[in-house]
């Protein structure tokens, strides 16, 4: 049921054999009931943000979906080294997580853990902390933070819960003897409310792949969600400054319910290495800021392996360390390495220089060709075409220099080949 609290049943033989065990921890006799002149405290259920109780019980609230924190405080207490506290709500609305002991007013160093649960039994969220200050004392007043509960807010908004102390026992020393302390104590409701205005944003694709030079398109959406109404401002960063990024529109105005499309243009330079990079879109108003990236692969392709021939023609000749070319020719086969996944048709082209009469030859088995890879990762080496060069008794001997051209698009890659006449 909403609103009311809740009791688990803790028998007093746990909590005597806790007591027992913490005032021998601390080297003291044990006493059942408080002596004169103690301090009596407050102990509350407060905002996770806060080290002190408010001067009534707080209504605290969270949207549902969201993990929600509370502050487990004590005030103006006498001094204390031990405690055990167990703190319940409707699991239908608030389900414990866990327990939190950054910034107790026990010590990390010398704060010993002798029970630390969060459970569900039935309709009962319960989260309990035992725990005992080794050869610790904390001044009086006390005031500060024992713990923090961590909650997920499952129920439905208007959903409400109390936040009840099952039990709580403070311990403290006063002469020589472990004391139970009286405390006050102050609990606290929830209330699940409606979600905060909000809106999302989405890329299709979220991935790009292009070749160096070019241009991608990815579709971005802006969605109105839980109510939102009102002006977004957007924006674009690339990881790289030789990539470009542009919005059809810098900024859109959404109502209740509505989205709106938007085109982001990718483009490179054809500086931008190879690789992959990333694009971020933002929208923002004066109040929420979402983004989303998109992963953008920049692919290329390379001619590799330049070589270095001889061709000897015309007598017998000594060309051990070079290459002996019947009939005045010699070919090599030309291959093109795919870079972060290029795909694309490649034309090639040659020529020689110098450019002489009856100077070398030049033939393609095959002026174009497809290199595919259907991945960016890993690279792909594959046959593009066999070079002829062909000379003749009345080529000139001397020093050639064999460009072959590879062009897809605006891509331009070449290999320079050293060819050698000599007789």
């Amino acid at each position: 049921m909403q609103g009311q609290g809740y009791s688990l049943k803790i028998t007093g033989s746990f909590w005597t054999v806790t007591l027992l065990i913490l005032a021998a921890l601390c080297g003291t006799p044990f006493a059942t009931s408080p002596a004169h002149g103690i301090l009596t405290g407050l102990l509350c259920i407060a905002s996770s943000d806060s080290n002190s109780c408010p001067q009534s019980s707080p209504g605290l609230s969270a949207p549902m979906g969201t993990v929600f924190s509370v502050a487990v405080n004590i005030q103006s207490s006498d001094s204390l080294n031990a405690f055990d506290i167990t703190v319940t709500t409707n699991s239908s609305v608030l389900m414990p997580l866990s327990i939190d002991l950054n910034d107790s007013i026990i010590p990390a160093s010398v704060l010993w853990v002798l029970q630390d649960s969060t459970s569900s039994f039935g309709s009962i969220g319960a989260a309990q902390l035992v725990v005992t200050g080794l050869g610790f004392q904390s001044s009086a007043p006390t005031t500060g933070t024992l713990f923090r509960i961590n909650y997920q807010v499952v129920g439905v908004a208007s959903s409400v819960t109390l936040f009840s102390f099952e039990s709580a026992q403070v311990l403290g020393d006063q002469g020589g003897r472990a004391v139970l302390l009286p405390e006050n104590l102050q609990a606290a409701s929830f209330t699940v409310h409606p979600p905060e205005p909000d809106f999302t944003i989405e890329a299709f694709p979220l991935t790009l792949h292009f070749p160096v030079g070019s241009v991608e398109t990815s579709n971005i959406d802006v969605s109105s969600a839980n109510g939102f109404s009102g002006p977004i401002a957007l924006s674009t960063a690339t990881s790289d400054t030789r990539m470009t990024a542009a919005l059809s529109n810098s900024s859109v105005f959404l109502s209740d319910r509505s989205s709106f499309g938007i085109s982001l243009v990718v483009s490179s330079t054809l500086s931008l290495p190879p690789g992959d990079y990333l694009v971020t879109v933002e929208a923002s108003n004066s109040s929420v800021s979402r983004s989303v990236s998109i992963v953008v692969f920049v692919s290329d392709f390379a001619l590799p392996y330049p070589v270095d021939l001889n061709m000897l023609i015309g007598g017998s000749g000594d060309c051990t360390a070079c290459r002996t070319v019947p009939n005045f020719s010699t070919s090599l086969q030309i291959f093109a390495d795919s870079i972060v996944g290029f795909s694309g048709d490649i034309t090639l082209s040659t020529n020689i220089s110098p450019s002489l009469k009856h100077g070398p030859s030049l033939s393609l088995s095959n002026s174009q060709f497809f290199l595919n890879q259907t991945s960016p990762s890993g690279s792909v080496h594959q046959y593009a075409t066999t070079l002829t060069i062909t000379a003749t008794n009345n080529t000139p001997i001397g020093t050639y220099l064999v460009n072959v051209v590879a062009v897809s698009g605006l891509l331009s890659h070449s290999l320079v080949i050293t060819v050698v006449i000599s007789r």
